[in-house]
């Protein structure tokens, strides 16, 4: 069973962030291969338990072995392959709207389209900092908290 929550954020993200997602599922130790359709949201997505086994792209030819702790999953714009899993995850997504993304943090998201990027890759070292508070949050309200004050600071710089 895949448990979901959404998250509101503040109202000064609300034209850019449509919500915070968090979700947790158990593969039961058995590999779970989930296709890459096209998908009309871009997310930044942390990981607090196990991550992606692999992810490969035929289009791109992007393939990754292995996860990151978090990473932007662009718009899909064309099925893009799949995405291997085989654990117990449970991962906070910033589900962004349509152009949220750009008026954050000025990154084109066009740059993004059909591939994942890992966040070390495209962001500044704060984000591991960001991350590391977020696996120390009591709840779920704390990292709702911590998202909206983390993504205001960026829109605070583009002001």
């Amino acid at each position: 069973m895949i448990t979901t929550i959404e998250i509101p954020t503040s109202p000064a993200l609300a034209p850019f962030i449509r919500c915070y997602r968090y979700r947790e599922f158990d593969t039961a130790g058995k590999d779970l291969i989930n296709p890459w359709h096209a998908y009309h949201e871009m997310s930044l997505t942390f990981h607090f338990n196990d991550w992606p086994i692999s992810s490969s792209n035929p289009s791109t030819g992007q393939v990754l072995d292995g996860g990151s702790y978090g990473g932007i999953l662009g718009l899909g714009t064309q099925y893009n392959g799949e995405i291997a899993m085989n654990g117990r995850y449970a991962f906070l997504e910033i589900v962004f709207r349509p152009t949220g993304f750009y008026k954050i943090f000025r990154l084109p998201s066009k740059d993004v389209n059909d591939f994942i990027v890992f966040t070390d890759d495209l962001f500044d070292p704060g984000v591991r900092l960001f991350y590391e508070r977020l696996c120390m949050s009591e709840n779920l309200h704390a990292i709702g908290v911590l998202a909206d004050a983390w993504l205001l600071g960026y829109l605070q710089k583009q002001k």
